[in-house]
């Protein structure tokens, strides 16, 4: 899945507890996020995210890129939300 990709790309430079702290505030439930695997749980985070797991789409809608900045942006993490910006769109992300 391409978007999965670019997803965990943008945080390929964020800890694992910020990676969770953003799970928490996409919506996913803290058991969710403690069933991820350490050595995965970058990329286990972003799955649950795009395929709406918990209360994702009560929390902050579809998963999109616009939602994924608006996170990043609260949580300041700003270079993240700077590279999303230049290499997306604000298109949904399908699961």
């Amino acid at each position: 899945m391409q978007h999965k990709k670019d997803a965990v790309y943008y945080l390929k430079d964020i800890e694992n507890d910020k990676i969770a702290e953003i799970g928490i505030e996409l919506g996913l439930a803290f058991s969710t996020l403690q069933s991820c695997n350490n050595e995965n749980f970058r990329d286990e985070m972003v799955e649950a995210w795009l395929k709406e797991k918990d209360q994702v789409m009560d929390k902050t809608g579809a998963p999109t890129w616009k939602s994924l900045r608006s996170v990043l942006h609260k949580l300041s993490l700003a270079e993240a939300v700077e590279s999303i910006s230049k290499g997306t769109g604000a298109n949904k992300l399908p699961s």
